[in-house]
């Protein structure tokens, strides 16, 4: 019989980490209502397995009818794709884009026309090692891996989204996520003010932080409405834990013997052994031995006061039963004398 083989175990791979970094640059109250990022997680333990949510929304020609539309475009996607944690991610990042789409189509429908043509979006989801993401537009999203930054989301915003809103959000796009990858995902700004080259350049020669500061730097001081979500990817470290170890004596002490009442006393020099050889005998303090009898008897807690000797307490309880017995003696033979004088009389 040929042998069989038994199947390789599958290496489950650790969820990489994401973190964040959000730039938002709105100088002045007039153009505030019409640009937004945001990174939304999920609120518990069910909704927790869908990732996270990103994305930038922005209209360029600000306007009156067009303002806090990104805001609501943000509310929609958020409420929609965490609405049902059975679902899988693709299947809730699709809905999402639907809803998106049928938003959009309703407020044309209610007259609000304004913003067609100058909407621009990006939406992505972070599922564990995988990255989905849709755009309209000229929002860009850039992937910085091995030092060259590449377009990831070119070819994906549909021509028709200006003459048919339901299909504004329509291609999906997915791919693996790597350590030590970076993402960007911006508005259109950030692209005039620096290419490719300039960004693949600095971030080559920066760390993620510093890097990050750098575009923060650069869209404050260069422009008045800018939006971008830095994504930077690290490999988890396993976390070690430390066993405690308890050391223990060697020797198993005999809970009845008298050792085991006794304070154990610190010696000034441990490490000095005792000498081979006759065993001196150290008798405490509050003993007394008896010269004669050899007996030994317990002092009391006060030494100030010696204890008699033996004997003489002996002789003199003796002594003391004796004049109690002679004083006995003396009163009964007064007692009968007394009688004879009074029967004599």
């Amino acid at each position: 019989m040929p042998d069989r083989k038994l199947p390789e175990k599958i290496k489950l791979t650790a969820e990489l980490e994401k973190i964040a970094t959000e730039i938002l640059v709105a100088n002045g109250r007039s153009v505030e209502p019409f640009i937004k990022i945001f990174n939304y997680s999920g609120e518990n333990i069910t909704t927790s397995q869908l990732g996270a949510l990103v994305g930038v929304f922005e209209i360029s020609e600000p306007n009156d009818e067009s303002a806090y539309i990104v805001n609501f475009l943000a509310s929609v996607a958020k409420k929609e794709y965490f609405l049902n944690p059975r679902r899988g991610a693709v299947e809730s990042f699709e809905a999402t884009l639907h809803k998106i789409n049928l938003a959009l189509s309703l407020l044309v429908k209610h007259g609000n026309t304004s913003w067609l043509g100058k909407l621009h979006g990006a939406i992505g989801v972070l599922e564990k090692n995988q990255i989905h993401f849709s755009v309209t537009g000229e929002v860009k999203i850039l992937l910085l891996r091995n030092n060259h930054f590449s377009e990831i989301s070119a070819g994906l915003a549909s021509e028709e989204s200006a003459l048919h809103p339901i299909k504004t959000f329509v291609e999906v796009s997915s791919g693996r996520l790597l350590p030590n990858d970076k993402i960007i995902i911006a508005s259109p700004e950030l692209f005039t003010l620096l290419s490719s080259d300039d960004l693949q350049k600095n971030a080559g020669r920066m760390d993620n932080e510093r890097f990050a500061q750098f575009l923060r730097t650069a869209l404050i001081n260069e422009l008045d409405m800018a939006g971008a979500i830095i994504l930077d990817i690290y490999e988890s470290q396993p976390v070690v834990t430390k066993k405690q170890t308890i050391k223990t004596e060697t020797t198993i002490r005999n809970v009845f013997s008298q050792t085991a009442f006794a304070e154990a006393v610190k010696s000034k020099n441990p490490d000095a052994e005792e000498p081979s050889g006759e065993k001196i005998s150290v008798i405490p303090q509050s003993e007394y031995i008896d010269s004669k009898t050899g007996h030994i008897y317990i002092q009391g807690d006060a030494p100030q006061t010696p204890l008699p000797h033996p004997g003489l307490e002996k002789a003199r309880f003796l002594s003391q039963e004796a004049g109690h017995q002679i004083s006995r003696f003396f009163n009964y033979h007064r007692k009968t004398l007394r009688k004879g004088k009074q029967q004599s009389f």
